[in-house]
């Protein structure tokens, strides 16, 4: 392809390809002087239509498992599955936000779930409507339960990775942690992680 860049003298060539995308109606915006009719017929070469999410929702559980693997990896975090009863709560919201609404909340269970599968008390949606908490404002007790698994999940995450970072020495983690050894040793009863065996709770 040749070109030249506006108020250039010269051509330029460059090897390049063009993915634009709309989430509207571009002629209806030709129309109304909102988008340049010769942009539109430049870059309208090959068309694709691409549904909204919650016009396929078959996709659901694909792109959901899609978000799982990447978060969990970037978390370190131990979830592999989403739960059929979950995965039906997102079969049954209508995705006002498309894939990036998707994409956060399932980003957000992965932080928020407890075992290795998502359950539906880890999807959280961003239209409080959705999470039930309708006219009325979420409870507190709602909040505190929320935080407290956050902060569990994040204990959890950070004495294992300790432990493994000084190969089961008590001693040497809990200098780390700036903890004395029994502080160290109730927080690894309360999570049921064992020195010699961290990577696993049990």
């Amino acid at each position: 392809k040749e070109f030249r860049p506006v108020g250039g003298r010269q051509t330029r060539q460059a090897d390049v390809r063009i993915l634009a995308a709309a989430n509207s109606d571009l002629r209806a915006a030709i129309q109304t002087g909102r988008f340049r009719a010769d942009l539109f017929y430049r870059l309208n070469v090959m068309p694709l239509h691409l549904p909204r999410l919650r016009d396929r929702r078959d996709d659901l559980g694909e792109l959901a498992e899609h978000f799982l693997t990447r978060y969990a990896k970037e978390f370190g975090a131990l979830v592999t599955a989403v739960s059929p009863a979950a995965l039906a709560k997102l079969g049954a919201h209508d995705w006002p936000g498309n894939i990036r609404e998707l994409e956060n909340v399932i980003q957000r269970a992965v932080l928020m779930a407890a075992g290795e599968r998502i359950e539906p008390s880890d999807i959280l949606f961003d239209d409080p409507v959705a999470d039930g908490c309708q006219a009325n404002p979420c409870s507190p007790a709602t909040f505190r339960n929320l935080k407290a698994r956050a902060v569990a999940e994040f204990e959890r995450r950070y004495i294992s990775d300790l432990l493994r970072a000084h190969a089961g020495n008590i001693t040497h983690a809990a200098k780390a942690a700036g903890k004395n050894r029994r502080a160290l040793w109730e927080l690894m009863r309360k999570h049921q992680l064992a020195p010699s065996n961290r990577n696993r709770v049990g």
